[in-house]
């Protein structure tokens, strides 16, 4: 289900309404987690279950293969692929080796898996049609904890187009003030969505160019860009979205919080702060979360931060700041936080799927005896003539 939702402070409702969607483009599905799901702590290797890193693509096609590192504690049991459509595994491997085990009792393995066997298992499991561009890969610990899926490249898949999803092509910001600007692509099974990030004036805004975060520096206006990063720009032709961000200065009568959008994952924290202009210095303030579920919420006593820690489903919120005055004056600002990336995804082992044996020959068929001939019917006697009825003596008077 759609959420609108209300932003702001100097906007009209129906702006806001389309800005807060914009900025949480790729999570408006309300996860239905309760508000207060436990937070989780720093990460355990053996908490979240195995950590897959470092899947590598050497060449494409059958003639390729895929490469790829696990870490887990207290060990794998098995690694599996999965159909992207169905989630069911048609490949599986057993892992019965302890890996390299570090001092800190983690286990470490490296694996590497042919495309050509990768086609086997999924003819093998009864497929007739291709073989999916990208599957699912899932690795399971003895403790029976799988991993969040990693996205396995069989076929490469480009971006054909990017979009930052705003119609004005603009996006505001207070200096001071950090975010994270939402993009989606073309085609949604595309697999190869690395992304390069820059702005045009950088005493303005600081892009970063790994994860785009954008930190407005003064007053001013900079473009931001997103580009495809292909490693050979000759077979895939780079593609751009360009938006336009503009910083302000906190009016007087507003407030902000240091963050306009965040982007996190399952178990980060992120700490936020209040950005206040001199009439709001001495302001009592409240925060809130407007649904509840998707990040877990923790203000200060004095009400001068709160973190924010992602939750275990990958969806948004919006978190809520209001300022208010002795005399009943308040002001408002929110942020928009996003979990993007979760440990686990993975639940319970999916149905493994039976690879169909191969076909047994059927016997020929036994050759059916000839019929019988039937023997002549036996000749029957000619009838015998029936005599003559006899008449009648006439009836006495």
């Amino acid at each position: 289900m759609v959420r609108w939702i209300n932003i702001g402070v100097s906007m009209s409702q129906l702006t806001y309404r389309a800005f807060l969607a914009t900025l949480a483009t790729g999570a408006v599905v309300a996860s239905g987690a309760a508000f207060g799901a436990p937070a989780f702590a720093a990460p355990d290797p053996d908490m979240y279950g195995p950590t897959i890193s470092q899947v590598t693509t050497t060449s494409e096609g059958l003639g390729g293969s895929i490469s790829f590192k696990v870490e887990d504690n207290p060990g794998l049991s098995s690694i599996d692929l999965r159909d992207p459509a169905t989630d069911a595994i048609f490949y599986r491997r057993v892992v019965d080796f302890p890996g390299n085990v570090t001092a800190d009792g983690v286990h470490h393995y490296s694996f590497e898996i042919k495309f050509s066997d990768i086609q086997a298992a999924w003819t093998k499991a009864g497929h007739t049609e291709a073989l999916p561009a990208t599957v699912k890969l899932v690795a399971w610990g003895s403790d029976g904890k799988p991993s969040k899926r990693a996205d396995v490249a069989i076929e490469p898949v480009a971006m054909t187009s990017l979009d930052f999803g705003i119609e004005s092509g603009q996006l505001t910001m207070t200096v001071g003030q950090q975010t994270n600007i939402g993009v989606t692509h073309q085609p949604e099974n595309a697999n190869m969505t690395k992304i390069n990030w820059s702005g045009d004036d950088i005493d303005v805004l600081n892009v970063d160019e790994e994860s785009g975060l954008v930190t407005a520096l003064k007053e001013g206006c900079s473009d931001v860009r997103a580009v495809s990063d292909y490693m050979d720009p000759m077979v895939f032709d780079p593609v751009m979205a360009t938006v336009n961000v503009c910083a302000t200065e906190l009016g007087e009568d507003e407030i902000a919080i240091n963050h306009l959008r965040v982007d996190m994952e399952e178990g980060e924290t992120v700490t936020l702060k209040p950005l206040l202009p001199k009439k709001f210095k001495d302001a009592t303030l409240t925060w809130g979360l407007e649904y509840g579920g998707a990040v877990i919420l923790k203000a200060a006593e004095d009400g001068k931060s709160a973190t924010i820690t992602g939750g275990n489903v990958a969806d948004w919120d919006q978190v809520n700041l209001t300022a208010t005055l002795p005399d009943g004056t308040e002001a408002t600002a929110t942020t928009i936080a996003v979990v993007k990336s979760v440990k686990q995804d993975a639940t319970a082992p999916a149905p493994w799927v039976e690879p169909q044996p191969d076909p047994q020959p059927q016997p020929d068929p036994q050759p059916q005896p000839d019929p019988q001939p039937q023997p002549d019917p036996q000749p029957q006697p000619d009838p015998q003539p029936q005599p003559d009825p006899q008449p009648q003596p006439d009836p006495q008077p």
